[in-house]
């Protein structure tokens, strides 16, 4: 039986598989003040760990402590990135975003990507469409899935491990969302009906849809769909914004005259590529 590792941070740098993460100068405390999991004795001290930029002080799970376990120093950092992509360079990750003229090279790190992590060493970065065939079809527990909506966070240590396929934890940015497998399936095809209809994901999230795009898909039509996603909307309106995040329509469905409505989300900022497309 696999032993369970209650530490996000910890279960995800197990399945990294890229080795220990030593600090300069060894931490004196057994648990780790952000995620609260066991040091071993060879943590790294908060000072060297973690750098002026991390704000988010009111998670950390042992405020008593002034140690971080390796796990949460290397995924807090763009050098525990670079080193677990060294660690597997088959896996066609980057270490740094591509130079641009006139700007300095900036290295990647884990803030900026989603991550699914299983036992023992499978991890992948999904793009939002990848996370639709993800959510559908959970790869074998434990897992662990952290999804990066505005990639300016550091989410990792909040997320939660998995033990099932069929009812799950997704770390949705800051959120933490239980979500039922068959409920999120049933969720995105109704929410996949109306986008490919010619609806903007976000008048599918809000409810606030395009007059004119209501007469052109016809009334009749629409309210039958409307029907179908108002539920998930009134109810589990965590569970509707991950769909709206992974949904996507089909290339084979005419859409019809779509209207664009004004965004709502947070737009991604920085040279993050393919993951927010």
């Amino acid at each position: 039986m696999i032993k369970h590792i209650n530490s996000a941070a910890q279960f995800a740098w197990k399945c990294c598989n890229c080795g220990n993460y030593p600090p300069p100068r060894v931490g004196k405390d057994s648990h780790c003040w952000l995620c609260g999991g066991e040091t071993n004795g060879v943590g790294w001290q908060l000072k060297d760990a973690l750098s002026n930029n991390f704000t988010d002080c009111n998670s950390a799970a042992r405020l008593d402590s002034n140690t971080l376990c390796q796990a949460c120093a290397a995924t807090a950092s763009s050098v525990g990135w670079v080193q677990y992509v060294n660690s597997h360079p088959e896996r066609g990750l980057w270490t740094h975003f591509p130079e641009k003229e006139g700007k300095m090279v900036r290295a990647c790190n884990w803030l900026y990507f989603s991550h699914v992590f299983s036992l023992p060493d499978y991890h992948e970065t999904p793009t939002r469409a990848r996370w639709r065939d993800v959510l559908s079809d959970p790869p074998l527990p434990p897992f662990l899935l952290i999804m990066a909506v505005s990639g300016k966070k550091q989410i990792l240590f909040k997320g939660r491990i998995s033990y099932s396929r069929e009812s799950y934890w997704v770390q949705y940015e800051t959120t933490r969302i239980f979500i039922q497998r068959q409920q999120f399936i049933d969720c995105l095809t109704a929410f996949e009906l109306l986008y490919n209809a010619g609806f903007s994901k976000d008048s599918i999230l809000t409810g606030d849809y395009h007059k004119g795009q209501l007469l052109k898909v016809g009334l009749t039509a629409w309210r039958e769909m409307e029907n179908a996603i108002k539920p998930y909307r009134n109810t589990v309106p965590n569970l509707l914004s991950v769909v709206h995040f992974c949904a996507t329509r089909s290339e084979l469905q005419t859409v019809i005259n779509q209207l664009p409505s004004p965004p709502i989300v947070i737009k991604p900022t920085g040279n993050q590529y393919d993951l927010f497309i």
